[in-house]
């Protein structure tokens, strides 16, 4: 050893590491070959909750190139996009006769200048012309106004009406296009009561009309969902709404989208 140089001995080393990793990986094909299934059964599951999506960049500086890998879990990408949409929903109100406030929807904002998109079924029910009123995410109370519905599909279009004394950066939702939603994918339910109710799920079974999706049927707990609710991707983009026409389903985000722009003020 001693009369080794400096390059030799980093050599020798790198040999017996690489002489124990063949050691090592002859030693774990051994000792699984005599592990019961539900144990590798385990070990695999493991190891995919571990690093569910791997993401390949590249960070270039001047003529080098280097790959890095970022491992994103879904359980991140589900708070992004929970994170995302939150400030898009309103809780609707109606006032009634004695002056007290009832909650009867969830609205979801579709535009930047406060247009609101929700469910007209629970507008009906609680008094067309009833006076209505809105909490924001962060607990600021703003009025709204009835403007115009959609009688086929359910949907009513409202504005929110700021006070003079008001100023509120609107967060309108990203849509998606939902002739891209897949069997299986991984949806996430949002709807805001008394509370943020979240539920995460697969899609289930789309329904077609006129061969596009119609509606998305998902193993969340719609009984938890109320009129409104919106159903959105990993992304943070809406797929869907419930409404009180799908019941059991969530309206697809196409159908929605052409909705309110027929809706909104030309």
């Amino acid at each position: 050893m001693e009369s080794l140089n400096k390059h030799q001995i980093i050599l020798l080393a790198l040999l017996v590491a690489f002489v124990a990793s063949i050691a090592t990986g002859i030693t774990v094909v051994s000792l699984l070959g005599q592990t019961t299934q539900p144990v590798v059964q385990t070990i695999n599951r493991v190891v995919e909750k571990t690093i569910e999506k791997i993401t390949p960049s590249q960070i270039t500086s001047g003529d080098e190139k280097k790959t890095t890998t970022v491992v994103v879990k879904d359980e991140d990408l589900t708070i992004s996009a929970i994170d995302k949409n939150v400030k898009s929903i309103v809780r609707i109100f109606v006032t009634l006769a004695d002056g007290t406030q009832s909650f009867i929807a969830d609205g979801v904002i579709v535009s930047d200048k406060g247009y609101v998109i929700t469910d007209k079924a629970s507008l009906v029910q609680s008094g067309i012309f009833s006076p209505y009123s809105a909490n924001l995410s962060d607990g600021t109370k703003i009025s709204l106004e009835n403007l115009s519905s959609d009688d086929v599909l359910g949907l009513t279009l409202m504005k929110i009406k700021l006070a003079p004394d008001q100023k509120v950066d609107f967060s309108a939702v990203g849509w998606a296009d939902s002739e891209n939603v897949k069997l299986g994918q991984t949806i996430i339910s949002l709807s805001l009561d008394t509370k943020k109710i979240v539920s995460i799920g697969n899609v289930a079974s789309l329904d077609t009309k006129e061969g596009k999706n119609s509606s998305i049927t998902a193993d969340v707990k719609i009984t938890n969902s109320v009129p409104g609710a919106m159903l959105f991707n990993l992304n943070g983009d809406v797929v869907g709404m419930h409404t009180s026409l799908e019941k059991q389903m969530f309206m697809t985000s196409n159908i929605i989208k052409e909705a309110v722009s027929a809706l909104l003020p030309k």
